[in-house]
């Protein structure tokens, strides 16, 4: 039987912000970090042995509410990490925990012993709410730029586009409304040499 120390909280783990708890070989608690204990009652007092004897399994069962299909398959991963069958557990899930952040990356890995013998797992969640958010604003970036697919009906002379209302928009404000693109001006060589045809020679030195 692997001594109780194995399974406590020392003072680097303590100081963590990603939510950190330890179980044995059948999924039961045996500690957790300040991080976790906020996450779950924030403003009360840490109290680690107020989670021992609970299941993680049944926290993941919680935290992804009636996502079932999800939870199966997250306890099945952490189930082959507590049998010995994978070296670690990834997921990025959004999370249903009413005090805590909605979204968190599930990072478990093997508890093992000084022999080197499994005795149980460390779990750790990770906020990474900021992350997400900025992924789906790039997924919503992709999907305007996407949207200037195909044919755009452009005036051969002013080059204004037409859009579905049959309403006319100069090039920067179609892309502006379509897109995440904002413009800034500036004049081309060529032009310089047709409104300014007096720098014409300054711009034949630079060429």
């Amino acid at each position: 039987m692997l001594e109780k120390s194995y399974f406590s909280m020392g003072p680097a783990v303590q100081s963590l912000a990603c939510q950190t708890v330890t179980t044995d070989r059948l999924g039961v608690i045996h500690s957790v970090n300040q991080a976790w204990q906020q996450a779950w009652h924030p403003g009360e007092p840490y109290v680690q042995e107020a989670w021992h004897g609970r299941s993680y399994f049944q926290v993941i069962n919680t935290m992804t509410a009636d996502h079932i299909d999800l939870a199966a398959e997250i306890n099945g991963s952490l189930e082959a990490v507590l049998a010995g069958h994978s070296a670690s557990c990834t997921y990025e899930f959004r999370s249903y925990q009413t005090s805590g952040p909605p979204w968190l990356l599930l990072q478990a890995s093997p508890l093992l012993d000084p022999a080197g013998r499994l005795q149980g797992m460390v779990v750790a969640h990770t906020d990474i709410t900021l992350l997400m958010q900025r992924q789906l604003e790039l997924e919503q970036i992709i999907l305007n730029m996407q949207g200037l697919r195909g044919f755009l009906p452009i005036c051969a002379v002013c080059k204004n586009i037409r859009d579905d209302s049959d309403a006319w928009h100069s090039i920067e404000s179609y892309m502006e409304s379509h897109s995440q693109i904002q413009f800034t001006h500036d004049i081309c060589p060529h032009c310089i040499r047709q409104l300014y045809p007096k720098y014409s020679s300054i711009l034949d030195r630079l060429d």
